[in-house]
């Protein structure tokens, strides 16, 4: 057996810096919080508009819809859990007695996630009270932005331990080897998971597909009225991360061209803002907690 104190990882990493795993969880993904089993997000299936993709930063795949129209189940396994919850000034948060189960709204995957250590959040707008009609006390309470990109920060042991894996323990993704951030004292791998548009789309679609996330959460008495968001920048610097990946999917290409062009001047890795993902409507959809 190996001792506790050797790490396990195969590549010669330092052995004094902070393993972490960013999982950049993009659009329509509803995060519903369950207790001990920290989150599970129903990546809600609104046809052809949306791209549902995963994995690592711009090499991600599809999530194909089954043939059965039942969703993929997936899990986020060989991270520790943490205590971080979901903010409910930046975040619109129903109460749940019950899981959500509105079979009219298809989920194109559900995702069990480890409740992490840190949430950290990106592409907002301001909202307004006026913005919603009917008994907005189904939610824990009113936020005043709406978050579009939720980051969930993980620690780990070994980077060969964490994977996503489907109900049958076949591997969805497997985490890469970390990339070492010396300024931080870190070691870096990120995953993303995506259900947003890949092209821009009419004004209104937000609109649109933030009810539809009421409707899946049995939500009936409540609706958003006004599809525009202030857009609010975000300053917050994620170590590790590159400029883009916290950018809607309609919006990163401008960003990956600039990376490549710093990589052909040998600038790729000097420290950058990575940014808030610029924005017009802020697109996404409600989240829940059970219990309440």
């Amino acid at each position: 057996m190996t001792p506790i104190d050797i790490d396990p990882d195969p590549a010669p990493f330092p052995r004094h810096f902070i393993k972490t795993l960013y999982v950049f969880l993009h659009g329509l993904i509803c995060l519903v919080d369950v207790g001990k089993l920290g989150f599970l997000g129903y990546m809600l299936d609104v046809g052809e508009d949306h791209k549902y993709l995963c994995g690592n930063w711009l090499l991600e795949r599809e999530v194909r819809q089954r043939p059965t129209r039942s969703p993929l189940r997936m899990q986020l396994v060989g991270v520790y859990p943490g205590e971080a919850r979901l903010d409910e000034g930046l975040n619109f948060i129903v109460k749940l007695a019950a899981h959500p189960n509105a079979s009219d709204i298809p989920s194109r995957a559900i995702i069990t996630l480890p409740r992490p250590k840190h949430i950290y959040y990106f592409n907002q707008g301001a909202v307004h009270h006026t913005s919603c009609q009917g008994n907005t006390g189904r939610f824990s309470k009113f936020p005043t932005v709406v978050s579009g990109l939720r980051v969930f920060e993980y620690r780990f042991r070994n980077y060969s331990d964490v994977a996503l894996v489907d109900d049958y323990g076949k591997c969805i993704w497997e985490c890469p080897p970390p990339a070492s951030i010396k300024d931080v004292h870190r070691l870096v791998a990120t995953m993303h998971i995506y259900d947003e548009p890949q092209e821009e789309v009419p004004a209104g679609h937000n609109l649109h597909e933030f009810n539809t996330s009421l409707k899946f959460l049995g939500v009936e008495d409540v609706e958003l009225l006004d599809s525009n968001t202030d857009p609010r920048i975000n300053d917050l610097i994620l170590p590790g991360a590159l400029p883009g990946e916290t950018s809607t999917l309609d919006s990163r290409d401008p960003d990956v061209l600039q990376l490549l062009f710093q990589a052909r001047r040998n600038e790729l890795f000097v420290a950058r803002d990575a940014g808030s993902g610029g924005g017009g409507p802020v697109c996404g959809g409600a989240n829940a907690t059970m219990g309440g």
